[in-house]
């Protein structure tokens, strides 16, 4: 009985060891028949990188979008076409982007169109009241050359020629060191007196015109003899470039600004060297908001008057609309190098320096917990982006959110972890040191003090 009783015994051992081996057998090919799990691949390598607030590059564009959208509304058309930029350099086909861009375009240029088509309307009035004595003008010079009219030339012809130009010369050269030292009024008299010797003199008229403006900007009788000068000065060489830039301050000053660009430009393509005409035009097209046309000029402005501050203060105002802060960090510094007491220029630098990382670090004491985990990622992300390096905080602790009665108050304080809430939502931050202090008379009580650093590129 012992032996069938130690038989059945090993029979039904082989038998759980058969049934077992025989599951795993079944268990592992139902395992192998079956599919992997499909893994999505996503080709990131054109797309937007993911950013340390947990935005995707898909919001990011459509947030840059949005912004773009708003910019059309406001006639900030440089805006809008630099956000939409920015979104096809990373994603070319990008079809509401491109759309959006082809209609910033059309805008611009239809805006421009009108604004050409009322200048020119205005222009015609503006110079058909300044030019009334022009038509006087040609008469007189008529009457004077019928009565001047001789037939035989004089013996001494030549020598007479010889004494004017030279008596010219010299009303020129007292003119020009008039004008130079802002006596605007004496170098008319000479510019005048250079021109009753020799009517043919370009450079007398343009230095005219520009005197006329120079001496009173506000005068209408200066205003159209700036304009004629000028316009004399071109009829007889028109490579000269001041009668442009004449031209130009007087439509600035009218508000004409179409008209007022054209002769800046005009004015530069003659004299690359005119600094103040870059300044100038750099003025417009800021108040127009092209913004990059006028970083252009302010740039150039800036390179010829290098002791000139408003600029440099210009020239960072539109590398700040154009979101090209270290450009404009550097114009700002610049412009209170050149100038110590620029208020502006310092105030902006100072807000700048705030917002772009230049703090090396940022740190809290007591101010994290006070903020409801609705707005805490808010407060995380300025704090992140105003430290240039370090992070260091002193909170209290909690492993998980936990709201606190503050002084009878609900809603006013909160304990978390966190050091662990900062690495979630930064991905290049890492914890150089963490201590956790428990307080003596209540063990639960615990404080927290951590110091994170962002992780530095390391440049071969």
């Amino acid at each position: 009985m012992k032996k069938k009783k130690r038989s059945f015994a090993i029979m039904g051992a082989a038998i759980v060891i058969l049934i077992i081996a025989v599951g795993l057998v079944y268990f592992i090919g139902r395992m192998n028949s079956k599919k992997p799990p499909r893994v999505q691949e996503i080709d990131v390598s054109d797309g937007y990188d993911d950013k340390e607030d947990g935005r995707s590059s898909t919001e990011e564009a459509e947030n840059m979008i949005k912004l773009a959208q708003y910019y059309i509304g406001k006639e900030e058309f440089d805006l809008a076409r630099n956000q939409l930029e920015n979104v096809l350099i990373k994603d070319p086909v990008n079809k509401l982007a491109l759309s959006l861009l082809e209609n910033v375009i059309r805008k611009r240029k239809e805006l421009e169109k009108k604004e050409e088509e009322r200048e020119d309307e205005k222009l015609d009035r503006v110079v058909s009241t300044l030019k009334d004595s022009l038509p006087r003008q040609k008469e007189i010079i008529k009457e004077t050359t019928k009565e001047t009219t001789v037939t035989d030339k004089p013996s001494n012809f030549d020598d007479e020629i010889k004494a004017r130009n030279k008596k010219a010369e010299k009303f020129f050269t007292e003119g020009m060191k008039d004008y130079e030292s802002a006596d605007y009024a004496g170098a008319i008299k000479n510019f005048e007196k250079t021109l009753d010797l020799n009517t043919d003199n370009p450079l007398a008229y343009s230095m005219l015109g520009a005197s006329y403006y120079a001496d009173d900007s506000t005068s209408r009788n200066n205003i159209k003899k700036a304009i004629d000068s000028s316009k004399k000065a071109l009829s007889l060489d028109s490579t000269l470039s001041l009668p442009h830039y004449t031209l130009a301050q007087v439509y600035d000053q009218q508000d004409l600004i179409s008209s007022a660009m054209s002769e800046y430009k005009k004015a530069l393509e003659l004299d690359p060297n005119n600094g103040m005409a870059y300044y100038k035009l750099g003025v417009i097209q800021y108040l127009r908001r092209n913004y990059r046309e006028a970083q252009v000029s302010f740039t150039k402005a800036s390179e010829i008057l290098v002791d000139f501050p408003q600029a440099y203060y210009n020239l960072g105002l539109t590398a700040q609309k154009l979101g090209k802060t270290r450009i404009a960090t550097s114009a700002y510094a610049r412009a209170i190098e050149v100038k110590p007491d620029y208020t502006k220029a310092i105030i902006n630098l100072g807000l700048l320096y705030y917002e772009n990382n230049f703090f090396d670090l940022v740190f809290t004491s007591g101010v994290l917990i006070h903020l409801a985990p609705d707005d805490i990622n808010g407060a995380l992300k300025e704090i992140y982006r105003s430290s240039k390096r370090y992070i260091y905080g002193y909170e209290y602790f909690a492993e998980k959110y936990t709201e606190i009665v503050y002084r009878g108050k609900k809603r006013a304080l909160w304990k978390t972890n966190f050091t662990q809430l900062y690495l979630k939502t930064f991905n290049d931050l890492k914890i150089v040191k963490e201590k956790k202090y428990t307080y003596q008379s209540n063990k639960n009580l615990i404080d927290i003090s951590f110091l994170l650093e962002k992780k530095q590129e390391i440049v071969y």
